[in-house]
């Protein structure tokens, strides 16, 4: 998965002398059960929305970015990190995620549809587009983020969440 977005939760420690009874690692688990069912559920599920309903302009757009974005959640040592991103290496996620420049090159298919659609609307920037001798344009994207307000979103809900855990653990005594 080609992470755009880490979440990483620290303060284990202090978890830990709060919560005397349960060991380090049983408090380790249940962070991560905890944000694993956000990630999964809410946190995927705002970035979709997002996804079609910012990048989803014209039919087909954004497409394969939605039915990729995908969610791990994982224990690295003492440190319980969650990754919102895209599953494949779709080159264009991040390019929308964060904005940039890009140089798409000018080929025989791309004039074919410049033609097109020059016939089709009439306008004469892709008839321009079609007859120009250059052999890349410069496109600047503005930044589209999804993942990222996806995530912000979904934080008080997940600090939430895990203090309830948490204190859950206390009141069993595990």
């Amino acid at each position: 998965m080609a992470s755009f977005l880490t979440f990483k939760l620290v303060g284990i420690k202090k978890a830990v002398e709060k919560f005397t009874k349960a060991s380090e690692s049983t408090i380790l688990k249940e962070i991560r059960a905890v944000m694993s069912d956000i990630f999964m559920t809410n946190i995927r599920t705002d970035a979709i929305s997002n996804v079609k309903s910012k990048l989803n302009k014209t039919k087909g757009s954004g497409r394969g970015l939605s039915q990729n974005i995908d969610v791990d959640v994982k224990i690295l040592g003492k440190v319980v990190i969650g990754s919102v991103g895209v599953k494949k290496m779709i080159p264009y996620g991040a390019i929308h995620e964060y904005g940039g420049i890009t140089r798409p090159r000018v080929t025989a298919k791309s004039r074919k549809f410049f033609w097109r659609k020059f016939f089709k609307t009439g306008e004469s920037k892709w008839k321009a587009m079609a007859l120009t001798d250059k052999k890349n344009f410069t496109v600047k994207i503005r930044k589209r983020p999804y993942l990222r307000p996806a995530l912000m979103k979904n934080m008080p809900l997940l600090k939430r969440e895990i203090k309830l855990r948490l204190d859950l653990l206390d009141k069993l005594g595990v």
